[in-house]
């Protein structure tokens, strides 16, 4: 990505400067992202959108359509015109030319000179001269509901790829967004409650990973050598998205009921949460996890539990440098999980970074909470072993025959 910086700065001033621009943008993107969806008003989301997508790309124009059942766009907002110049340009389009290739593209459209293009129709009268598009589809349940349109890169020839994954990463949580305020329109209390479970898996499926992935892409940062304050600049980006990260699941818990999801039982839920955590960081996972703590569903123990394994699993990802991890999780008495990573090790940069890191802190409430501890301590063969328990209640004890 281009800074604009002078040929006589240092190869590493430049890196940081870099890091750091990446990192405001980042954080730009994660404030729109929580604007967007914390409007209930179809309108109000609309506006946002557009709004946000121009401001994250740095482009001169923008809208956002809305399409109805046969293609055509019913909702036009624009965004860089004055209103006599968006009364000037008439009705809104209608989809041909290029904007149509939206309508049988699965994915973002990205144009150096839209003129150039065999699809161009050009311009009506009073409409302005635009020169570089980008174009990404708003889907919602999987279907087309609407576009983002940007023409016109300030600063520059034409959109970067950075701009269409940060726009892309937009236009999946703004379809989120538009379902969830459409909802709240439409549906009754008992649909609602059964929609709002698939809006908790659309947040974590599609919003949360995102978010995940460009914490540990800026934490890969570090091993490029920069310096101390860039360093720190970069690890106080990471924490502002962990922070979100962990906003956004407690939305998620409230949302819907862990014990429910997909009907499986709590015990295939930690196995999924798990998975959720380690693939995608590419971290070989193991997990053996008693059926009987299927008896704590809808218990105060269940959310405990859940919360707790993903707290560890996160401090494995984020700092253990870790191949492989494995999750043990048995009840009697009491309800003992063990994580086990093959990393570094902690009180070496590993596992939360030490035995007071906010991510144990965390994780000894919650086990302190049910009468139980956190221990964390290095395993003689390398890595960092995990034992989380908690009491269990005399009327939730697991009996064995």
């Amino acid at each position: 990505m281009g800074t604009g910086i002078s040929p006589d700065i240092a190869p590493g001033d430049a890196l940081r400067l870099d890091l750091v621009v990446d990192a405001r943008r980042l954080q730009r993107l994660i404030d729109a992202i929580v604007a967007v969806g914390s409007d209930l008003d179809l309108e109000g989301i609309l506006k946002r959108i557009v709004r946000a997508a121009s401001d994250l790309a740095g482009s001169r124009y923008g809208a956002v359509s809305v399409i109805s059942a046969d293609a055509s766009i019913r909702r036009f907002v624009v965004t860089g015109l004055s209103a006599e110049e968006v009364e000037k340009m008439g009705p809104p389009p209608e989809g041909r030319g290029v904007l149509g290739i939206l309508e049988y593209s699965s994915g973002p459209v990205r144009l150096r000179d839209i003129g150039r293009h065999p699809l161009s129709v050009g311009f009506p009268p009073g409409h302005p001269q635009m020169t570089s598009f980008l174009g990404v589809p708003i889907l919602v349940r999987g279907e087309h509901y609407g576009r983002i349109y940007l023409a016109d890169k300030i600063g520059a020839d034409e959109f970067t790829d950075e701009d269409e994954q940060i726009v892309s990463a937009l236009a999946m949580a703004a379809g989120v967004a538009i379902d969830h305020a459409e909802l709240h329109l439409k549906l009754s209390n008992v649909a609602l409650l059964e929609e709002r479970e698939r809006i908790a898996r659309d947040l974590h499926d599609l919003v949360i990973q995102r978010i995940f992935a460009a914490g540990l892409m800026l934490q890969s940062a570090e091993r490029f050598g920069i310096d101390p304050e860039a360093a720190e600049r970069v690890n106080r980006a990471v924490d502002e998205l962990d922070e979100t990260i962990r906003q956004i699941r407690s939305t998620v818990f409230h949302l819907s009921n862990p014990s429910e999801l997909d009907g499986d039982g709590l015990s295939v839920r930690l196995e999924k949460l798990s998975a959720q955590m380690c693939e995608p960081a590419g971290i070989e996972l193991e997990a053996t996890i008693d059926e009987a703590v299927n008896a704590f569903e809808g218990s105060e123990m269940e959310e405990h539990l859940a919360y707790s394994l993903i707290e560890a699993l996160s401090n494995v990802v984020r700092h253990a440098r870790a191949h492989s991890v494995k999750v043990v999780v048995s009840t009697s008495d009491r309800v003992v999980m063990r994580v086990l990573d093959d990393g570094i090790g902690i009180g070496r940069g590993g596992d939360g970074g030490g035995p007071g890191g906010m991510g144990l802190r965390n994780l000894r409430s919650r086990a302190g909470t049910l009468g139980g501890d956190c221990v964390v301590g290095r395993r003689p063969e390398g890595g960092t072993e995990l034992v989380w328990t908690a009491k269990v209640p005399a009327r939730e004890r697991v009996v064995r025959g």
